[in-house]
């Protein structure tokens, strides 16, 4: 990747979660428009902040840009102030990387930028089991449940692949159940969802463990968790637009549903997005159908913002 930076003085302190604005870079060769845009640096990541001589901060995780019309503005994330009167200097990646002349005169190309073809394999995921990750219970009033479903090794969960959970209720509850476990990567992560009666409620999160599961309050007609159809990717997914091709077997699949990943300013939540995305194949996982996805991505290292995680 290349980036773009603009530096320049706070007016005024910035508290955590307050914001201040920056002008949009000028570019450098070999772009000749007075000033780069919003459209410049869509979808990127690892843009960097430096506050004055020594603190750096990494977005998303300490601060956030929201590319506006005319100006850029930067959401404070660190937990701290950053004092009036300091310099700062904003860093900003281009998605995708370089692509450079072919008459050898290593000038870079004007707004273009190359970007890798993947062939992402999800596998043959088993069909959903309804109560897999939690058999039937109840609770008189909120705290732990019991990682008891019919996958459950030892008070464990280990899925065949980082997938959705689906919450069920037997009745009219709505206490708000919250899962606990890791990605793919071993990385902590949680995600919450209210009961919603008999109706079945989708997660939005890929789990490939789980560890842990509490509920906010009583549960009277017995909730359980099972396993879903909707498949995590292992790279961040920037833009849905990005997807080329759905395969099943080998052949080209009918269109399933796609997710793109969480990044967004506001930071991550319980009940946001998968931070890499997903894809809800059109044909049900069924143990034995291979589905693969074939995308162009701007950064095929990009495992998306660290997970929200509720312990």
């Amino acid at each position: 990747m290349t980036f773009r930076t603009v530096s320049g003085t706070l007016s005024a302190a910035v508290a955590d979660a307050a914001t201040f604005t920056a002008s949009y870079p000028a570019p450098g060769a070999p772009e000749n428009a007075a000033l780069t845009d919003a459209g410049d640096f869509f979808n990127a990541n690892g843009h960097k902040l430096v506050i004055g001589q020594n603190d750096a901060y990494s977005f998303p995780a300490q601060f956030d840009v929201t590319l506006g019309t005319a100006n850029i503005t930067i959401t404070n994330r660190s937990g701290s102030t950053w004092p009036a009167g300091s310099t700062f200097q904003l860093q900003l990646e281009v998605p995708g990387k370089n692509a450079y002349a072919a008459d050898g005169s290593g000038v870079r190309m004007a707004r273009m930028s190359r970007g890798d073809v993947y062939l992402i394999n999800l596998g043959a995921p088993d069909a959903l089991v309804t109560n897999g990750v939690m058999a039937q219970q109840n609770r008189t009033n909120a705290g732990a449940l019991i990682v008891n479903g019919t996958l459950a090794v030892g008070g464990v969960v280990e899925l065949d692949k980082p997938r959705n959970l689906i919450w069920r209720s037997g009745g009219a509850d709505t206490a708000v159940v919250t899962v606990n476990g890791r990605d793919e990567y071993d990385k902590p992560m949680s995600e919450s969802n209210t009961l919603s009666g008999t109706t079945a409620v989708n997660g939005k999160k890929a789990f490939k463990k789980i560890t842990s599961i509490s509920t906010g309050a009583a549960i009277a007609n017995t909730a359980y968790i099972g396993t879903g159809n909707v498949l995590g990717y292992p790279v961040h997914l920037p833009s849905i637009g990005l997807v080329l091709k759905e395969l099943q077997d080998g052949t080209a699949a009918a269109a399933g549903t796609q997710v793109a990943g969480f990044r967004a300013a506001g930071g991550h939540l319980a009940t946001s997005a998968d931070v890499r995305g997903t894809y809800t194949p059109a044909v049900a996982p069924d143990g034995a159908k291979v589905h693969q996805i074939v995308v162009c991505l701007p950064d095929g290292g990009d495992r998306g913002p660290t997970q929200f995680t509720a312990v």
